[in-house]
């Protein structure tokens, strides 16, 4: 009976360590990420409004509303990254973890996608908007702008993954 108690208390209290613990670790890897600095428009480079107003001979109008579009797709894509920050920490934490609930570990990976969805969504739903202001021109001038931003993103993309590999001789 009296090692009953002691067994349930002890397990009561290892729990609680635990708990604490992963929330003292998930909480050291979120302040110590690295905080990206805010870009001003001037310096973002697919929907800078100057350029794609120059590139696409936008009106005052288009281009404000434009303006808003991207002013409301990020904030909610920075909502969208946040939780993704959060997730990856998680994530890694779970991974670190002598014996990880595969369930929560699972769990965790499902929400990654998930959030990948929403950011994917978000960034269509922003296409979609700025597309109802152009005029047919402008539409297929954009396309345009949109694929070779997609392909020079891509290609930095080999780039940098192709200085990893090692020259085999």
């Amino acid at each position: 009976m009296k090692n009953n108690r002691v067994l349930k208390f002890a397990v009561i209290f290892f729990t609680i360590v635990t708990i604490i613990n992963v929330s003292a670790v998930i909480t050291i890897l979120s302040t110590t990420q690295k905080q990206k600095p805010e870009r001003s428009d001037s310096r973002e480079n697919v929907f800078n409004i100057n350029r794609l107003s120059n590139e696409l001979n936008l009106s005052d109008i288009q281009a404000q509303k434009i303006k808003e579009f991207k002013l409301d797709y990020r904030k909610r894509a920075e909502n969208i990254h946040e939780k993704l920050r959060e997730n990856h920490s998680c994530s890694q934490l779970a991974i670190t973890l002598n014996n990880p609930d595969s369930s929560v570990f699972f769990g965790v990976i499902d929400e990654y996608g998930e959030l990948h969805k929403k950011m994917k969504r978000e960034s269509i739903r922003f296409i979609q908007n700025v597309n109802m202001v152009l005029d047919s021109t402008q539409q297929s001038l954009f396309k345009k702008y949109i694929n070779e931003s997609v392909s020079c993103k891509r290609n930095m993309r080999k780039d940098r993954k192709g200085r990893n590999k090692k020259i085999k001789h």
